[in-house]
């Protein structure tokens, strides 16, 4: 990117240092260290301001305080998911914040403690199960627990690749706890010490149980209705593990996981029912139903990156400032590890910036291969090269990454988003219709038939595509040296193409072509 390009998107910067720096805190925790660096570079980088002379160095230094806050940041995140556990059995209140899963003996959930030594925190709890009164049957999403049971620090579990310790602490765990059956009962919770977002979480869980209930009186059941919860409500729970598999062999794995695509989706239903006219409180309704969504779907670190952008976004149009997209995801990457910089590690963060950064750098190169004019003469043709364009764009953001995560890269993931997108924006829209009619018996009786015939089209399309040949390329293995060398290749081929366009534009000008045809 050249210096103009620099000065477009000055936030781009901003963000690489604060990713930089929390990247870097990781590996030491000394909050002296960052704390003062930060000072430091910030006040000789002021010094120099008053003194208005060497801008580059003034740039440099504004940028290493920039990445010492980060650093400094993600030490009081490691303190605050880190908090000294208390010795010994404690007794304490909680409610519970998940579907509770059986898994062996034990019932699996998570328990926003509400008094006690951790009053405020989330802890990961297994719950013995009795086999003669089965009273582990009676818990369900929000309802109030008095517990005895002693606190563990997070871990991984022995032999596995997978950093699970990470994980709990990316998601606002501090500790796990194994409850026997004896140890526990039912009882009112109050929720005074708890802080407002989670208690405003778990009244927005409470109307996803609902409304997943209401699907399953209107006739939906089985895989159709584990699909539509997924895809609508962010409720994966009851989605096999065959059907996550099908997901991921052919490409279409962020359709289970919400992401951009859904809220976008979302965000034109509600333009559609509120107008499109830019008036402020046309604006605010629509943020408030975005991040109503995004609180309904469980805020997921993929789904307020979409809402955050969104937002931003709306607010560009209150202003009438310009839509600037690199800045838009730089200052979404910026608020996000400012609020938890633990995100960086999350594969849903980083597989959402990547693919909104992939398609940000390559979607309008790939569209300008064929003609404006060309494209507009055939509507078809324009509809299937810009599926085309983003697909692409996307996969050459994510692909190095994904290999790293998931080892496997889906061949005909382009097949994969002209059936799956289309197939999923008609089940999120007639999802959105069923929530509004959902007390209507008839109405939203033949809405859920309708979304489960859609799921099954798409269930039946992917897993046709699944049954192709070489359908993914499996055991990939990439480590991080490897997936660091990929990104570095695609940067260098990137640079390389951008420069043969201006190459040619420069030459289309000497000869006076027009730009574009």
């Amino acid at each position: 990117m050249d210096t103009a390009a620099l000065q477009r998107h000055p936030l781009v910067g901003i963000a690489i240092a604060l990713t930089i720096g929390i990247w870097m805190a990781d590996g030491c925790s000394n909050a002296t260290i960052w704390w003062g660096g930060m000072a430091a570079t910030l006040g000789i980088a002021t010094a120099m301001l008053l003194a208005n002379r060497w801008k580059t160095i003034q740039t440099v230094l504004l940028l290493a305080a920039v990445m010492f806050l980060g650093g400094w940041l993600m030490v009081r995140q490691q303190g605050a998911v880190r908090p000294q556990l208390p010795d010994g059995e404690q007794t304490y209140t909680a409610a519970v914040m998940s579907r509770p899963e059986r898994h062996g003996k034990v019932l699996t959930c998570d328990l926003l403690v509400a008094s006690g030594p951790l009053a405020g925190h989330m802890v990961k709890a297994a719950i013995l199960r009795d086999t003669l009164s089965h009273r582990y049957q009676s818990i369900h999403v929000g309802d109030g627990l008095t517990v005895q049971s002693r606190f563990e620090h997070n871990s991984n579990y022995e032999g596995s690749r997978f950093d699970y310790r990470r994980w709990l602490e990316c998601h606002h765990f501090v500790a796990r706890t194994f409850i026997y059956y004896k140890n526990w009962k039912e009882s009112t919770v109050s929720l005074k010490k708890v802080a407002a977002v989670d208690r405003l979480r778990l009244s927005a869980l409470l109307l996803r149980e609902r409304l997943t209930g209401r699907y399953q009186d209107s006739g939906l059941s089985g895989e159709e209705y584990g699909v539509v919860a997924a895809m609508t409500l962010g409720d994966k729970h009851a989605v096999d593990k065959d059907t996550r598999s099908v997901f991921q062999q052919t490409g279409a794995a962020h359709v289970l996981a919400l992401s951009g695509l859904h809220l976008s989706v979302i965000y034109f239903f509600l333009s559609m029912v509120v107008g499109r006219r830019r008036r402020v409180g046309t604006i605010l309704v629509l943020i408030s139903g975005i991040w109503g969504f995004a609180f309904l779907t469980g805020l997921s670190v993929s789904i307020v990156r979409a809402a955050a952008m969104l937002t931003i976004y709306a607010a560009a149009d209150i202003m009438q400032r310009s839509r600037q997209t690199l800045n838009t995801l730089a200052l979404t990457v910026i608020l996000l590890l400012a609020a938890n910089p633990l995100s960086l590690w999350d594969v849903g963060f980083q597989l959402s910036v990547m693919a909104v950064l992939g398609i940000q750098l390559y979607q309008g190169w790939l569209l300008s291969l064929v003609s404006q004019k060309r494209r507009m003469e055939c509507r078809p043709l324009n509809w299937a090269w810009s599926m085309v364009c983003v697909s692409v764009a996307a996969q050459l953001g994510v692909a190095p990454l994904a290999a790293h995560v998931f080892g496997n890269f889906p061949t005909y993931f382009l097949l994969t988003n002209f059936v799956a997108v289309p197939l999923t924006t008609g089940i999120l829209f007639v999802g959105a219709l069923f929530m509004l009619f959902s007390w209507w018996g008839w109405m939203s009786g033949v809405l859920a038939t309708l979304l489960g015939m859609l799921v099954r089209m798409l269930q039946g399309a992917l897993g046709w595509i699944a049954t192709l040949p070489a359908s993914t390329i499996s055991d990939l293995q990439l480590n991080g040296i490897q997936t660091a060398a990929c990104y570095v290749l695609i940067a260098c081929m990137t640079g390389v193409g951008y420069y043969a366009i201006r190459i040619r534009r420069a030459h289309e000008h000497s000869l006076g072509v027009p730009s574009g045809n």
